[in-house]
């Protein structure tokens, strides 16, 4: 059973929880977009007091890093508006909403930042790692928000699709935030011991070389060691996937997992024998049908 508080979050709980409606579990993102310099305390105050009735699950300042949760995962939150007869508040098993505490071309300390993804993320990785736990996958099925402008899913992709949406996306909604978001799928545990060494990354850019002809699998990594492993460990439903119709891969992804060596040549034939079983299986299968 998931935390259905977030882990090192500070817990203002207002009561008022309601059941979901049940589907695949998503994120929903905003921003506070206040017209004057509110801090984490004022809107704190405001959705603990008279903007309780449009409180989500989290406020995160991205700046400090502080985090606030309002109701439990399992429950609806209140930030979003409903679509005709659809519920879109208790849409899927857990539809979690976050509140930054960001307003566009907002300045802090001096500085002006445009977006949400120009700030330090402070937390993002903390909040991802819950999310993740929580089963919300690492996908925008509506597209990562690119502007500050309405970008409506169908109905059908919003109640059947989880991951992460805008606030902008959600049919029954007028709102435009969050805008520009940071890459959230590459926002993984600062551990050092999480990262990978030069030799490591060196190794991951092989295999994907190798597997990408059968498996789509595609690398967004740049270089950067600790990226490269983030990206890795976000996609790691799809490399399960795989070695799940390629058995003959498991061995060998499992050796990357665990940081041993790979053999380039290994790689490659352990990945042809499993993509010629899985046609075979597919062959089996169409015949029987």
């Amino acid at each position: 059973m998931p935390d259905l508080w977030m882990p090192g979050a500070a817990r203002h709980s207002i009561g008022n929880t309601g059941a979901m409606d049940g589907g695949p579990a998503r994120a929903v993102w905003h921003i506070t977009s206040n017209s004057k310099d509110w801090t984490f305390a004022n809107e704190l105050g405001w959705f603990t007091g008279g903007g309780a009735s449009v409180a989500p699950h989290l406020l995160w300042d991205p700046f400090t890093g502080e985090i606030a949760q309002f109701f439990p995962a399992d429950s609806r939150a209140l930030a979003l508006q409903n679509a005709g007869d659809v519920r879109t508040n208790r849409t899927g098993r857990y539809c979690v909403q976050i509140e930054i505490v960001f307003t566009e071309n907002e300045t802090v300390n001096g500085k002006r930042y445009a977006t949400v993804r120009d700030t330090p993320c402070n937390g993002l990785d903390k909040i991802m790692a819950w999310l993740r736990s929580l089963g919300i996958t690492d996908t925008w099925p509506g597209g990562a928000p690119t502007g500050f402008a309405r970008d409506t899913v169908a109905m059908d992709t919003w109640q059947t699709r989880g991951g992460h949406y805008g606030h902008n996306q959600i049919p029954g909604n007028s709102h435009v935030d969050p805008g520009p978001m940071p890459n959230l799928f590459t926002t993984g545990p600062t551990n050092q011991e999480d990262d990978m060494t030069p030799e490591q990354a060196k190794q991951l850019k092989e295999l994907h070389d190798v597997l990408y002809p059968y498996a789509g699998w595609d690398y967004e990594g740049k270089g950067e060691t600790s990226d490269a492993y983030a990206y890795l460990r976000g996609t790691s439903a799809a490399v399960k996937s795989l070695t799940a119709q390629v058995g003959a891969l498991t061995a060998t992804v499992g050796k990357l997992a665990a940081g041993g060596g790979l053999d380039a040549a290994e790689v490659q034939a352990a990945a042809e024998a499993g993509a010629k079983a899985a046609l075979e299986q597919l062959g089996d299968a169409l015949k029987e049908g």
